[in-house]
C-alpha cells in the first residue's frame, strides 16, 4: 500500500520523489508520513512528516536548512489514497542517495526506499601523454583521463598494431609485452566547471621482457 519511486536529475536541475500511500475507501484510518535521507554511514535523517488530515507538513529539526530550503513538499489527497512528494530545486552532488517514505498506520510502520540519481554526459577522455620516445626492453605508461559522467562510462584503451588499418580493443596476451593495468575509480560526485563527473584514471604499463 505505499509506493516511492526513484528520480533522476543533473546538476542545478529539479528532481521529484514520489510517495504514494493507499488508504482505501474515503480515507479509513489515520496515518503519519515521514521523509528520512539515508546518509553515508548508514545513519537516517528525519526531514518532514505529514500527520493525518494535514495539509502543512511538519519540518524536522535534524534537516539541514540547505536542503530544507530547497524543498517543496506536494501533498494530495485522493478519496482513497494519498501522494506526498518532495520536489527538489537545484539538484546538487551531495542530493544524491538513499530516501525513505516511512508511513505509520494503525497496521503498523510501512517503508518504501527511492533512490535520487544525478545524471551527466560524459566528456571526450584525455591521453596525457601522446609521445613516448622509444626505449630498448625499457617500461613505458600510458595514462589516460575521462570525465565518465553519472552512472560512469567504462574506459578502455584501443591499440593499433603498425601496418594496420584501424584500432581494435587491446588484447592484454601479447608474448613480447610483460602488460599490467590499473583502473582507478574515484566514486564521489564531482562538480568542475558546470560539468558532473566521476573520474576514472586508467593507466597501461608495458614491460618488454627481458
Amino acid at each position: 500500500p505505499l509506493t516511492a519511486h526513484d528520480a533522476s536529475a543533473g546538476i542545478d536541475q529539479s528532481a521529484t520523489l514520489r510517495c504514494q500511500l493507499r488508504t482505501g475507501a474515503h480515507n479509513r484510518g489515520w496515518y503519519v508520513i515521514t521523509w528520512q535521507r539515508i546518509n553515508a554511514d548508514g545513519n537516517r535523517t528525519s526531514l518532514v512528516n505529514l500527520p493525518f488530515r494535514q495539509k502543512i507538513p511538519e519540518w524536522s529539526k535534524d534537516i539541514p536548512p540547505s536542503l530544507q530550503s530547497r524543498i517543496q513538499p506536494v501533498i494530495t489527497v485522493q478519496p482513497n489514497h494519498v501522494e506526498f512528494n518532495l520536489h527538489i530545486r537545484n539538484v546538487s552532488c551531495a542530493d544524491e542517495g538513499q530516501f525513505r517514505c516511512i508511513a505509520i498506520t494503525p497496521q503498523g510502520e510501512i517503508i518504501s526506499t527511492a533512490e535520487l540519481n544525478v545524471v551527466a554526459e560524459p566528456t571526450k577522455p584525455d591521453i596525457i601523454n601522446t609521445y613516448i620516445p622509444k626505449m630498448e626492453h625499457g617500461m613505458i605508461t600510458l595514462e589516460c583521463k575521462a570525465n565518465t559522467g553519472l552512472p560512469p562510462r567504462m574506459l578502455l584503451w584501443y591499440y593499433k598494431e603498425q601496418g594496420a588499418d584501424y584500432f581494435s580493443p587491446h588484447k592484454w596476451e601479447r608474448s613480447e609485452l610483460n602488460l599490467s593495468w590499473r583502473h582507478l575509480v574515484r566514486v564521489q560526485c564531482v562538480k568542475t566547471m558546470e560539468t558532473v563527473h566521476k573520474i576514472i584514471k586508467s593507466q597501461m604499463v608495458a614491460r618488454r621482457h627481458q
